[in-house]
C-alpha cells in the first residue's frame, strides 16, 4: 500500500497539483483518509523523501522538494526507455 501512496504522491507533483513548498497533510490524517495505518503513510513519506521528493520540517510536518519535477520527469524517461 505505501508504493501506491508514493506513486500517487509522484503524479500530483508531475500534474502540478502539488506545488513545491506544498505542505503535505499530516500522517495521520493522511492514515485517516485512505483507512491505513499511520506507519504504512510514514514509510511512503519515508521513501519520498529519500527519493528527493519530499523534505521535512521538525514539528511542522513533509513539503513538496523544490527539484521534484526534475527527478519525475528523468525517472519518466528512463520508464519510457524500458519498454
Amino acid at each position: 500500500i505505501y508504493e501506491q501512496i508514493v506513486e500517487r504522491v509522484k503524479l500530483l507533483i508531475l500534474k502540478d497539483v502539488l506545488l513545491p513548498g506544498e505542505q503535505l497533510p499530516s500522517v495521520r490524517s493522511l492514515a485517516m483518509e485512505n483507512a491505513t495505518n499511520p506507519n504504512t503513510v510514514q514509510k511512503a513519506y519515508t521513501e519520498l523523501e529519500r527519493q528527493g521528493f519530499l523534505y521535512t520540517v521538525p514539528g511542522k510536518g513533509c513539503f513538496v522538494a523544490p527539484k521534484n519535477v526534475e527527478l519525475l520527469r528523468e525517472e519518466n524517461l528512463k520508464q519510457i526507455e524500458k519498454e
